[in-house]
């Protein structure tokens, strides 16, 4: 069906045009003047909304530019506190780039956001019917309607989706649009999210910094509350179960850590109480989807995905997928799970069908468009593509299909001449590949740039959810994303856009919130919280991230022993000592036998370089760094906002990459190192401050218990097991690296003793750095685990109980005695049993909580 080429007949949404009298604005106010040509949301106000906009700017003007200013920087503290991030990865020298707000906000009256939430209902109940009928009978298709190649030619279209969905079942629980506001006032659609629509989250915590920020400012203009929004969507998820049960098991789908939005993502996960999963942690069995968990498969009702439609399922979409979950479209099919939204909605984020929604709304709905879309027509047909190619100085230009390779806008005013002639012979070779649209001239609204305000184009997006009763809600609000220039037409965030909260001023259901925007979840019963998992991939991400953050502390605390006794030596026999040392200390090292007595000095340097940056030592130090960073990251929607900063800010690019740069001398390498360990220490102590003692810490600290008593069996093995000539030496330094020579000085005075130190390292239990201490926390935390298969937890327990008893049970003084050969036989079979019970006991955790096909 062809549309013809003048502008769509939908009359857009107006609004009142009482105009109120605007007050003077004092002089950091008054520089402000909106751009010739548009709309601007504080100077063209009109009605209700006119006069909180000059509410907010007396109160500004109250505060004065340095108060204001003073709000900024706070708001910029909090952003960096929470960790709120936006990640680019396109972007090498930062990508995650730290989320950006002005603090002043946008304003929308209560009557203007009820029409667009009106407009927007409608606009969901028609998507939804639209991609009933796309996946099902297709009689628009059928009746020409709504050509055939947008949904045929379109890589969106999903064939396995066809007849997927049992008829009771919605395509569409969520749903956003991105308005803009043209020159006369009235909102358009510029595009529409169905996907997996991003901004809810960071739209919160948008508020939430308002909160803080702002919150006098908020109390006079009654703004409306976005926490009974978030009730809404978790209700709407629970209800969407395929079973009727009180509490359905509801998980949030995550493409993982380096997703763009993963911040926004482990945010919602948090505010609606639902498990943050990725699709490595599901398992689809029976056509039956389950969690893997530490307590074992927990069945799940509702997946509230957060990732692209042909990543879901590598046996029906793409088979290189290594996101999505093996057999979940059978689980949909055979209703025994509900996907939210459904996979295959992106079939209509075409611009394209924005020329046939006006009457694909009068043929399913019987109504006009509340809110129409920005004029469109699509090149697939002959008089809409001549239209185009007649007036292409005029129009922007876009992919038909954004999934279809990468395709650029075109902005017609802006084109070269061979960039035109190029564009028209493109059109007409692909004219399928092409949809034009008209250049909307959006709104502007203030925004304060370093020391004035200046007028910003900007963009709203909406959010919606189906409710209980099929009906859209709409949240009292939305992200407003700011141009990051003032002559910037583009709102994107990738290129440094701003954000702003939405207030929804006047009306019912208003309250100055002076809370964060978790309140909602004090009222909700025990059962519907407490049903967050612990899934076995994060259990193994904690586990392993004790173990690499106590072997990065480990490694840098054994250099700063190595280079401070190598210092010190003052004849061969210290430095054999110090070989001996770094031999315990990484017994995998390769290293070389020292030609001469004379080579001893630089023998250890090399050594030293090996364990920093040794391309072929595995346990290198930039590796375990790398390594501790890289799971860290894994689990960062569990860390506290000091955590993030502490693993930004470490200073590991400090530390000499091999083949790189020049030579750093031991007393530099020293210094680096010190604040290595300083960053290691505090980024311990807020863990051990800061996580509540439940399983997440379990996991945690049994990694770092037993990586800890690995090293330290390790390291008395290579030093004790065979008696030394100048013991002495080396016993002290083994003090200094478990952090005990204080200790040992207080209660020895300065004589070093072997039995002394065996206490003191080995069974001592009020020693926090002794195998004693360890070894008692690995039993309790073991005895935290959930046993839901006894028989099979029995070995765990016995393993954790022998580690226990053989250290606690140990008498230092006959285990540190020799023999004629200069041996300590008892000493090397604990240690050796030791190693390989934590080891055995390591690979039994490993195998029994983190892998799920043991189950």
């Amino acid at each position: 069906m062809n549309n013809p080429p003048p502008m769509q007949q939908n009359q857009p949404i107006g609004q009142t045009q009482v105009q109120t009298q605007m007050h003077p604005r004092p002089s950091w106010l008054a520089a402000y003047q909106p751009q010739h040509g548009f709309y601007d949301e504080w100077k063209s106000s009109r009605g209700a909304t006119a006069e909180h906009w000059n509410i907010l700017f007396r109160q500004l003007a109250d505060l004065g530019e340095a108060d204001y200013r003073q709000r900024e920087d706070q708001l910029e503290r909090i952003i960096d506190e929470n960790g709120v991030t936006y990640n680019v990865y396109s972007d090498p020298e930062n990508p995650n780039r730290q989320w950006k707000m002005d603090a002043i906000p946008l304003l929308l009256g209560h009557d203007e956001y009820e029409r667009i939430a009106a407009a927007e209902n409608q606009r969901m109940r028609l998507l939804n019917m639209l991609l009933k009928d796309i996946y099902g009978e297709q009689q628009l298709l059928k009746e020409n309607i709504y050509p055939a190649g947008l949904v045929f030619g379109n890589p969106a279209f999903l064939r396995p989706v066809h007849g997927l969905l049992p008829e009771a079942r919605q395509f569409l629980f969520t749903h956003s649009s991105d308005l803009a506001r043209s020159p006369d006032g009235n909102w358009w659609v510029l595009s529409d999210r169905l996907d997996a629509p991003s901004g809810l989250g960071y739209s919160v915590e948008n508020r939430v910094i308002s909160n803080r920020v702002m919150p006098d400012l908020m109390r006079p203009h009654e703004v409306r509350r976005v926490t009974s929004y978030l009730q809404t969507v978790s209700d709407a998820l629970k209800n969407a179960s395929p079973r009727a049960l009180e509490n359905p098991f509801v998980v949030l789908l995550t493409p993982g850590p380096y997703n763009e939005t993963y911040f926004e993502q482990s945010y919602l996960a948090r505010a609606l109480g639902f498990p943050l999963v990725e699709g490595a942690d599901l398992t689809v069995r029976d056509d039956t989807v389950f969690l893997k968990t530490i307590h074992g498969m927990r069945r799940v009702d509702v997946i509230f995905r957060r990732l692209d439609s042909e990543w879901c399922d590598p046996l029906e979409f793409r088979d290189d997928s290594l996101l999505g979950v093996p057999g979940l479209l059978n689980a949909v099919r055979q209703d025994k799970v509900v996907v939210v939204n459904a996979p295959g909605v992106g079939v209509l984020e075409t611009p394209a069908l924005a020329a046939f929604l006006p009457v694909i709304c009068q043929k399913l709905l019987g109504e006009d468009l509340l809110m129409p879309s920005v004029a469109t027509w699509w090149c697939g047909q002959k008089q809409e593509r001549n239209y185009v190619l007649d007036n292409l100085d005029h129009l922007i230009i876009k992919p038909t299909f954004p999934t279809l390779g990468k395709v650029r806008v075109y902005y017609g005013p802006t084109l070269s001449k061979q960039q035109r002639q190029e564009l028209v012979a493109a059109i007409r070779d692909f004219p399928e590949r092409f949809t034009a649209q008209e250049a909307v001239l959006q709104a502007t609204t203030p925004v304060y740039d370093e020391d004035h305000l200046t007028p910003r184009h900007f963009m709203l997006r909406t959010f919606q959810v189906f409710d209980h009763d099929d009906k859209a809600v709409m949240m009292p609000g939305g992200l407003c994303r700011v141009a990051n220039s003032a002559v910037s037409p583009d709102v994107s965030m990738q290129l440094g856009g701003v954000s702003k909260d939405v207030w929804v001023v006047g009306g019912e259901d208003v309250v100055s919130e002076e809370t964060t925007a978790y309140n909602y979840l004090a009222n909700q019963s025990l059962s519907a919280t407490a049903q967050v998992a612990l899934s076995s991939r994060m259990a193994d991400s904690l586990f392993w991230a004790g173990r690499y953050l106590d072997r990065s502390e480990g490694l840098i605390r054994g250099l700063l022993v190595i280079i401070n006794a190598a210092s010190e030596s003052r004849n061969d026999q210290d430095l054999q000592m110090v070989l001996k040392f770094i031999r315990g200390y990484a017994p995998n090292l390769p290293m070389r036998a020292p030609k001469a007595t004379t080579d001893l000095n630089e023998h250890i340097d090399e050594a030293l370089r090996r364990i920093i940056q040794g391309a072929n030592y595995p346990d290198r130090l930039t590796n375990v760094l790398e390594q501790l960073n890289r799971v860290m990251f894994s689990i960062k929607e569990m860390m506290s906002g000091d955590l993030t900063r502490m693993m930004r800010d470490m200073p590991v690019s400090l530390i000499p990459q091999e083949g790189g740069g020049s030579i750093l001398s031991n007393t530099q390498l020293y210094d680096i190192l010190k604040r290595l360990l300083d960053y290691m220490a505090a980024f311990a102590g807020i863990i051990a401050e800061n996580t509540v003692r439940g399983l997440d810490w379990a996991f945690l600290n049994l990694g770092r218990r037993i990586e800890r008593s690995i090293m330290l069996c390790e390291l008395l093995k290579g030093s004790l097991c065979q008696v030394s000539k100048n013991e002495d030496f080396l016993m002290l330094r083994l003090l200094e690296f478990a952090d005990s020579a204080i200790t040992y000085r207080r209660r020895y005075l300065s004589r070093m003793q072997v039995d002394a130190i065996a206490h003191l390292l080995i069974s001592d239990p009020s020693n926090p750095r002794s195998l004693a201490f360890q070894v008692t926390d690995i039993l309790e935390n073991t005895r935290m685990l959930p046993h839901y298969n006894a028989s099979d937890m029995k070995h765990i327990d016995r393993l954790a109980l022998r580690v226990y008893s053989d250290v606690v049970l140990v008498e230092p003084e006959r285990l540190v005695a020799s023999n004629d050969a200069g041996e300590r036989p008892d000493l090397e079979v604990l240690l050796d049993g030791m190693l390989k019970n934590l080891t055995e006991l390591s690979n039994e955790l490993s195998t029994y909580y983190f892998s799920v096909t043991s189950r």
